[in-house]
């Protein structure tokens, strides 16, 4: 019940600005930004380029306008507060007929998802290995959020013991995935490219693996080097778990979530 209200809350606030635009324009403004937002609080080599482009989607919009993004985010938030469990952009995508029908652009159900992760999760029961895990047309990532909620239930920690690798060719779902990925803390890497030529257009890192218990692991796989190179699809090669931090909880975090929030009125 909780999450139908977040949603209606969000297509209301949607709504009035698509008044003023059209639909699909504003959701693409909407995860731009939001992604930049999230992005450019922990990626400094990158943060030039990408506000920059935050700043030529803000010109385009009054101050009111702006706040309606900060609350469609500030909802995005809380939804997965609230409910980790749910890919609440792409169900949102879906919703208000956005997607793309030409492309054939279509998101699997989050029902669907959830039962080809727990197919997919059986056998997992060592925490101390590290899983790794490649998506290959992630859509908003509503595979990848079920497989890391369905370890979860294992009593596993995604934020510690897995690393996501998601691939999408269209930019916006890009964005959505990378949204999701960051507010539920999951450590990895979304590409925006084409799979089938493994060619790279941009490559943004979630907010977790700028983190100190992610330190050595960085160093170990390379991951943060040459964001332009092409990949090898390669599982990544994580050290044993033996670093010196103690390992996150379970629990999803949701001081960072805070935090989020305020960098998107930081950039206003």
């Amino acid at each position: 019940m909780e999450d139908f209200q977040k949603t209606k809350e969000f297509e209301k606030i949607f709504n009035k600005l698509r008044d003023r635009n059209s639909g699909w324009k504003i959701w693409d403004d909407f995860v731009t930004m939001s992604a930049i937002a999230i992005s450019n609080r922990v990626d400094s080599e990158q943060s030039g380029k990408r506000e920059t482009e935050y700043m030529r989607i803000v010109k385009q919009y009054s101050a009111e306008d702006l706040n309606r993004f900060a609350e469609l985010f500030a909802i995005t938030v809380l939804a997965f507060e609230s409910d980790p469990n749910q890919d609440f952009l792409g169900a949102l995508y879906m919703q208000l007929e956005l997607s793309n029908v030409q492309t054939g652009q279509f998101f699997t159900p989050y029902h669907i998802c959830e039962l080809a992760a727990k197919l997919n999760t059986k056998g997992i029961e060592n925490e101390r290995v590290p899983i790794s895990v490649l998506e290959p047309a992630a859509g908003a990532g509503g595979m990848i959020i079920a497989f890391a909620n369905a370890v979860r239930e294992k009593g596993i920690n995604y934020q510690d013991a897995v690393f996501f690798e998601a691939w999408d060719i269209d930019k916006t779902v890009a964005m959505m995935c990378y949204i999701q990925m960051s507010l539920l803390g999951m450590t990895g890497i979304v590409v925006v490219g084409n799979t089938l030529s493994k060619e790279v257009y941009e490559k943004w890192f979630t907010p977790m693996i700028f983190t100190n218990h992610w330190h050595f692991r960085r160093f170990v796989t390379g991951i943060l080097d040459d964001c332009n190179s092409k990949p090898d699809f390669e599982t990544p090669v994580l050290e044993p778990k033996s670093i010196s931090e103690p390992p996150l909880p379970v629990e999803i975090k949701q001081e960072s979530h805070r935090l989020i929030i305020k960098s998107i009125f930081d950039f206003q």
